[in-house]
């Protein structure tokens, strides 16, 4: 029999390992009882992603972040943005894919957007009180939803898929660390950039492996 080693995160959550150190899991406690969910890895080491994101606004990708954190699954984020010339045409289209992991930097660190926006986003939520705070000019601008066409989604929706197959079958020369963020200008190629992952988020790395909490994912926002 082999054993197995545990590693506290907290209270609710244990890391388990082989004896050569390989991480192949979690404990969870979820009420009075210890729940194992197993955790896969690509080629050089990285734990292969379990989330797909493909949301519009700001608060719910941040939800999603939250979520992916607190229950130590990986995220892939796509993001789509057109930007109008005001002469109704489009100036610029960008698309980005973000893979995250539990501990490291996040769409926020990552300047996806900012504190302000992501207030003045879960304030849409009460149309009311966005706009009292709006006219007093306590809220940041806020873009409205950009309309996106078919094609370009399905762009954005092939790099995502593309990314996640590049992280199982190791096809690239390079590690997979060093695609943590790949961004394309349409508009413009020579702009488009992939780099790794940065930092970790030290405001979300309060939250990795809380499981779960009440309010859930610690926002009073969303409730128990």
């Amino acid at each position: 029999m082999t054993a197995l080693t545990l590693t506290r995160v907290n209270a609710d959550v244990h890391s388990v390992h082989l004896p050569d150190g390989s991480h192949i899991g979690n404990l969870k406690r979820i009420g009075t009882v210890w729940k194992f969910k197993a955790v896969g890895y690509d080629n050089t080491g990285n734990i292969i992603p379990g989330v797909f994101g493909c949301m519009d606004s700001i608060d719910g990708r941040h939800i999603l972040n939250k979520l992916s954190t607190a229950y130590l699954i990986p995220y892939i984020d796509v993001g789509v943005r057109l930007d109008a010339d005001s002469k109704g045409g489009i100036d610029s289209i960008w698309l980005a894919v973000h893979t995250l992991q539990p501990g490291g930097s996040s769409l926020k660190s990552r300047r996806v957007y900012d504190q302000a926006g992501m207030e003045a986003a879960f304030l849409r939520r009460t149309s009311a009180e966005y706009e009292r705070l709006k006219k007093q000019g306590y809220v940041k601008n806020v873009d409205v939803d950009r309309p996106a066409v078919i094609s370009v989604n399905m762009q954005a929706a092939s790099m995502a898929v593309n990314e996640f197959l590049a992280r199982i079958h190791g096809y690239r020369l390079k590690p997979s660390s060093e695609f943590a963020v790949r961004k394309v200008a349409l508009h413009d190629e020579e702009n488009s950039l992939v780099t790794g992952d940065g930092e970790p988020c030290l405001e979300f790395s309060r939250g990795v492996g809380r499981g779960d909490q009440s309010p859930f994912l610690g926002m009073p926002a969303l409730g128990d």
